[in-house]
């Protein structure tokens, strides 16, 4: 009975993280005070910086950015194994232009608002077409 309480408490404490709110980058910056300190997920554009790091996201529809906020070394390593983020990473190298679902909890401070990534997922990508030698 102690092994099954403990499965159980295991997996209910597991499941304790709020869902992330599904909505998309236009809102959040139409709206910042809504989903302040909110997790939430949203497909976006990712834009590369420095060295095809990936800075943050945007979405050309209506012209809205937000940088990629950090919160320490766990978090990049988290992210350094998670194998999407891998290969969205390994995408910007070739491609400026690399779409995804974007995780994280939206950080808004008096200076600036960014997003504290935990994940991406449905990475896609197009490659610049090669252009022909004469």
């Amino acid at each position: 009975m102690g092994a099954l309480l403990t499965v159980f408490l295991f997996a209910f404490a597991a499941d304790t993280e709020p869902q992330p709110l599904k909505t998309t980058l236009c809102e959040i910056v139409k709206q910042p005070a809504r989903f302040a300190g909110k997790r939430v997920e949203f497909r976006a554009t990712i834009d590369s910086g420095v060295q095809d790091l990936p800075t943050g996201v945007v979405d050309p529809s209506c012209a809205a950015t937000l940088a990629f906020g950090l919160t320490g070394d766990a978090q990049l390593a988290r992210l350094a194994n998670d194998k999407q983020f891998r290969k969205m990473s390994k995408a910007l190298q070739r491609t400026p232009r690399v779409q995804a679902t974007v995780i994280g909890w939206f950080e808004r401070k008096p200076a600036a608002a960014a997003l504290i990534l935990e994940s991406v997922r449905d990475v896609t990508f197009q490659l610049p077409p090669k252009k022909k030698s004469r």
